[in-house]
């Protein structure tokens, strides 16, 4: 009866052993105007590819200006990285988009990187960023 949680366990650690460093944890802001979505992770090596897509959490008019904001970070909250990430491919349209990709390549990942932070940065840009009109 107690070979489950033991089971569970043991899967659990697995991605971890199988790189021989223990798993990234995303960290998503959902505070801005525009927020991550299906946001994930896939190591390549010594590297780490990141994407998803920037989303309005409400329709509306208006494009999307600025970036997806990446940090790597030790457990403890050291930034070890920090990336300025273009959007692209908006969809429906480029007039009025609903959402957005990103994606980027950190190569090395940073000695230490335990947390990958996400965020939507208008970057100081004029213009409405997704508000309505």
């Amino acid at each position: 009866m107690h070979a489950k949680p033991f089971l569970v366990l043991l899967l659990g650690l697995m991605p971890a052993l199988a790189w021989g460093a223990p798993d990234l944890v995303l960290e998503l802001d959902q505070t801005q105007r525009l927020i991550p979505s299906n946001v994930r992770y896939e190591r390549l090596g010594n590297s780490v590819l990141i994407s998803g897509k920037m989303v309005k959490p409400v329709e509306g008019r208006g494009r999307i200006l600025g970036h997806a904001h990446v940090q790597v970070l030790t457990i403890d909250g050291q930034i070890l990285a920090a990336i300025e990430v273009p959007l692209t491919n908006f969809q429906p349209s480029a007039k009025s988009p609903q959402r957005a990709d990103f994606a980027t390549r950190i190569d090395p990942l940073p000695v230490g990187a335990r947390v990958i932070r996400v965020r939507y940065d208008a970057s100081g840009r004029t213009g409405d960023a997704g508000d309505p009109p």
